[in-house]
């Protein structure tokens, strides 16, 4: 009788105390989700503005609301604007609010690329909440890549700027975060597919090139198993409704399939070494590469140090190669493969047309597809009695270096300015466009 009751309270107190430790991670995990956002709050607010091509979206707007069409200039039906999405979205909270639209379209940015570190952050979480993951000690999810993002100035500088870079994020960030609870459950409701469908197949209307992202994320929920030919064709038909509707709608006003900006900054020509000069212009001056090397060798001692043993989803290890393959797409393997995938395919993209005029601007999207997977990493505290000279204590000194390492980097990093020539424009043709308005008009936020 001593002795079970003895077994009892040894059960009790080691039950309290995963308790304990999961309440101290998920506090902490909390913690790092309000201050990562609200670092990108702060960020964002004090280096606000609004860039020319930003003005060219609120004029569009004000034509809009004036009754007048989504046109630059009244009469001409040129789409003018890159971003279908953001232009409706200013329009209709300009619409419902009637404030001034300087206003309207900051608050709008502010909110969104907040939301986007937040949704990042959540997404990645999952990846560390499996079975594979759990172990003695206690875990910390310590936001990482996140942090990253937000030291590099022109993330912040554009996170307003009244262009849609604050959308772009954010639908990648929501898109990541679909997609890893559409791998991690066990069988998907209708409405949780469709949701994430209709989300992918915005994609286009984000920003042209995001189709890569969204036909490349709507490829894999159709092919994995688990699905009805009900449920995909109901899938294809919610993801293309709004983008072929206006695609059709497009080309019949503006006898264009693809907006003006595509013909005026000449989208398909091949300019690589400009692109090359214009990604040493964001890596160079930041050392971003370091950072890049931080994360991802913490990623692989992670990765390497989960239990192999447990899965990481949905997995068919029968069958043909084929059909093992249909079971891998659904698993966070695959996820992770794919947003990965996806910003090396946006990468060479943007290197292909020579980047920008914009100091950052275009690899952003990039950048943030790379940090996306490791937007926090796992830093696992060993319990008292397991430190030594073992496993778990090496990996957890190994990733608090890298972790304390990034974090020195990003404080260095984000009072950095990249191209200290202001107002001078080089032979590249790239300029921070922020600071040459400040320096120009003499007013901190033009």
């Amino acid at each position: 009788m001593v002795g079970g009751a003895e077994d009892s309270d040894a059960a009790a107190e080691r039950t309290t105390e995963r308790h304990r430790k999961a309440i101290l991670s998920r506090v902490v995990f909390l913690g790092g989700v309000a201050v990562s956002a609200l670092l990108m709050f702060w960020g964002a607010w004090e280096r606000r503005w609004i860039a020319d091509d930003g003005l060219i979206v609120l004029r569009t707007v004000r034509n809009l609301l004036a009754g007048n069409g989504p046109v630059f200039n009244t009469g001409e039906r040129v789409e003018a604007n890159t971003s279908t999405a953001w232009t409706y979205i200013v329009y209709a909270f300009s619409w419902i609010s009637q404030a001034r639209l300087e206003y309207v379209v900051l608050t709008i940015a502010l909110i969104l690329s907040t939301a986007a570190i937040a949704l990042a952050m959540f997404g990645t979480a999952r990846l560390y909440r499996g079975g594979s993951f759990a172990g003695g000690g206690t875990l910390f999810l310590m936001p990482a890549g996140v942090l990253v993002y937000i030291a590099v100035p022109p993330a912040r500088d554009f996170a307003t700027s009244g262009l849609e870079s604050c959308l772009v994020i954010f639908w990648i960030a929501l898109l990541w975060l679909l997609l890893i609870r559409w791998s991690q459950a066990a069988t998907p409701s209708t409405t949780s597919v469709l949701i994430l469908s209709f989300t992918a197949g915005m994609g286009p209307l984000v920003r042209p090139e995001l189709a890569i992202l969204g036909v490349a994320s709507l490829a894999m929920i159709f092919l994995a198993p688990g699905l009805t030919w009900k449920v995909r064709v109901a899938m294809v038909f919610v993801a293309g409704i709004v983008p072929v509707g206006y695609q059709i709608w497009r080309m019949g006003y503006y006898a264009l399939p693809y907006p003006n900006t595509a013909v005026s900054k000449d989208a398909g020509g091949a300019k690589w070494s400009q692109g090359f000069a214009y990604l040493w212009n964001l890596l160079g001056p930041y050392l971003l590469w370091l950072p890049l090397v931080f994360l991802f060798a913490g990623a692989v001692i992670a990765w390497r140090g989960r239990d192999k043993h447990i899965g990481d989803g949905v997995r068919h290890t029968e069958g043909s190669r084929l059909t093992r393959l249909r079971g891998w797409l659904r698993t966070q393997n695959a996820v992770v493969v794919f947003i990965l995938a996806s910003g090396l395919i946006l990468g060479l993209y943007s290197l292909r047309v020579g980047g920008d005029f914009m100091h950052g601007r275009v690899l952003l999207p990039v950048l943030f597809c790379f940090l996306v997977p490791v937007a926090v990493i796992p830093v696992r505290i060993p319990d008292r009695a397991s430190w030594g000279r073992n496993k778990e204590s090496s990996i957890f000194l190994a990733m608090a270096f890298l972790w304390v390492g990034t974090v020195v980097w990003a404080f260095f990093a984000s009072n950095t300015t990249g191209m200290p020539e202001g107002v001078v424009i080089g032979r590249s043709g790239i300029v921070d466009e922020r600071a040459f308005y400040v320096l120009n008009t003499g007013h901190a936020h033009p």
